[in-house]
C-alpha cells in the first residue's frame, strides 16, 4: 500500500466488478522493467502480481486473471496518425498515456519520438477523461 507513482509512470486503465462494486487498476511502468497492474484504492496503489514485459501481455494477462470479475480496459479513444503518408482517419485504441499527452496539448497532437510520428487520440470515454482528472 502507499506504492510511490506518477502520473507519467501510468500506461493504461481497467477495471472490474465484484457484485455491484467497481475496483479500478492502473498499468504502471516500474523502474525494474515491466509493466504491472496496481489497484487503485483512493489515492494509494496497492501493487497485484499481474504484469509482463510487454504492454499486451500484461493487458491479456489482466483479462485472463480477472475474467470472472468481467476486467476490462478502458476506453481512451482512437490513436490517430496525423501527418504524413501514413496518415489515418479510423486510428487504433487508444491507450491512456496516450490519451493523457494528447488530451494536454492544446492542439491535440503529440510527437511521438520512439516511432517519429504525430499522434492525435478523439473520442475518449467520460469514463477515461474523469479519471485523468481524478489523477492530474
Amino acid at each position: 500500500m502507499g506504492e510511490q507513482w506518477c502520473l507519467k509512470e501510468i500506461v493504461h486503465a481497467g477495471k472490474y466488478q465484484i457484485g455491484r462494486g467497481q475496483w479500478q487498476l492502473l498499468l504502471l511502468l516500474k523502474r525494474e522493467g515491466g509493466f504491472f497492474w496496481f489497484l487503485k484504492e483512493g489515492d494509494a496503489l496497492a501493487p497485484t502480481e499481474i504484469g509482463a514485459e510487454q504492454i499486451a501481455d500484461a493487458i491479456c494477462r489482466a483479462r485472463l486473471h480477472w475474467k470472472e470479475r468481467s476486467f476490462r480496459t478502458f476506453d481512451c479513444g482512437k490513436r490517430l496518425t496525423c501527418v504524413g503518408k501514413d496518415r489515418d482517419d479510423v486510428g487504433t485504441p487508444a491507450l491512456f498515456s496516450e490519451m493523457a499527452r494528447s488530451y494536454a496539448m492544446g492542439t491535440g497532437i503529440y510527437a511521438d519520438e520512439e516511432a517519429g510520428c504525430r499522434y492525435k487520440v478523439n473520442d475518449a470515454s467520460a469514463e477515461a477523461l474523469q479519471l485523468l482528472q481524478e489523477l492530474k
